[in-house]
């Protein structure tokens, strides 16, 4: 049921999308690498080792996304119990960070290696949050550690410091501490803010985010995420029409394709 919940929701928009650039390339408007292509396809861009084409380049997280999906539920499948599964995810959290500076080291692409590997500490948190929801020694943490106040330090720390640290930090000796660091700090911080927001709905941002306008950016996040690659190739003409026709394409993918893929899902009692 997961599998198949996840296939109808994530698979259909995809490969529409490819099918448009396929089309693109095609008719000539625009050159898309036919390896490129394939792997992402078949969600193994990551593993590319050297992609060209700007259209599909966003690719990459899908494809750890998928590859995801495959590997951590046979994880908790051995696992079996939720407390061996919570140290499983804490092992991996913690791995994460020792095997970037490895790479950043030995590798000495940075941008790379963490296309390649930083994502897992994204869902990683995710896993680990879903795992420890019904703890009581962690809802009794979180009652108390988790304010407003810490809550905004950790927002501010995930979307600002360490973004801003990040870029005066390359080509330095401390770039390898940003780049093992920065990703795994970033997850966790947004964890803690979800988890909050969660908890607290009544807050004032958790007020905000549950506007409806704000809700439906949420919807159609993943059309958003497709089919901007369309329109942000030249950073020099990005201004409010371009802004527009992404949300026109997103607004398009989702009542067109994800609606009725989730209507299926919800009729094949998914």
């Amino acid at each position: 049921r997961f599998y198949l919940r996840r296939t109808l929701r994530i698979f259909p928009a995809f490969y529409v999308y490819l099918a448009v650039v396929l089309l693109l390339s095609v008719t000539g408007l625009h050159r898309e690498d036919p390896s490129t292509f394939l792997t992402a396809a078949t969600y193994s861009i990551v593993y590319h080792p050297h992609p060209q084409g700007w259209l599909l380049e966003h690719a990459w997280s899908l494809s750890i996304e998928e590859q995801f999906y495959l590997l951590w539920p046979v994880l908790l499948l051995i696992a079996i119990r939720r407390g061996v599964a919570i140290r499983l995810a804490i092992i991996v959290l913690a791995a994460m960070p020792i095997l970037r500076a490895l790479l950043f080291v030995a590798w000495g692409d940075p941008h790379r290696l963490i296309v390649n590997c930083s994502s897992i500490d994204m869902l990683m948190a995710g896993c680990l949050l879903a795992l420890l929801s019904v703890h009581p020694n962690w809802r009794r943490w979180c009652e108390r550690f988790l304010t407003a106040w810490s809550v905004a330090a950790l927002a501010a720390l995930a979307l600002v410091f360490l973004p801003h640290a990040d870029a005066k930090l390359a080509g330095t000796l401390f770039a390898v501490a940003s780049a093992a660091l920065g990703y795994t700090l970033t997850a966790l911080s947004i964890a803690a803010v979800l988890e909050y927001l969660v908890r607290t709905p009544h807050s004032l941002p958790g007020r905000v985010l549950n506007l409806h306008a704000v809700r439906h950016i949420g919807a159609i996040s993943y059309s958003i995420y497709l089919w901007q690659q369309l329109f942000t190739e030249s950073p020099v003409s990005l201004g409010i029409l371009t802004y527009a026709l992404i949300f026109i394409a997103a607004e398009l993918s989702f009542w067109l394709i994800e609606k009725p893929m989730m209507q299926l899902r919800t009729h094949l009692g998914l």
